[in-house]
């Protein structure tokens, strides 16, 4: 009996935390700040929603948004991986 191989291929971790989800992140962390949170943390908390894992240095409002158009532009096939 011939040994069977068998394809590794690589899955996206399906997290809670860092699932992909579709939002207005100027829009919320504009609300953010509203409600007396800092830029920063805004950007950050904005970052999870957006199921951005956390970073060491946290995160940017631009960075948050450049990732999401990134993601965007990556998934409509408008540019390959």
């Amino acid at each position: 009996m011939a040994p069977q191989t068998m394809a590794i291929r690589p899955e996206p971790i399906e997290d809670h935390e860092t699932a992909r989800r579709d939002i207005a992140a100027a829009l919320i962390a504009r609300r953010l700040q509203i409600s007396g949170l800092s830029l920063t943390e805004a950007s950050n908390l904005t970052a999870h929603l957006a199921g951005l894992p956390p970073a060491r240095t946290g995160w940017s409002l631009r960075q948050v948004e450049h990732l999401l158009f990134l993601r965007s532009i990556i998934e409509t096939g408008r540019l390959a991986p």
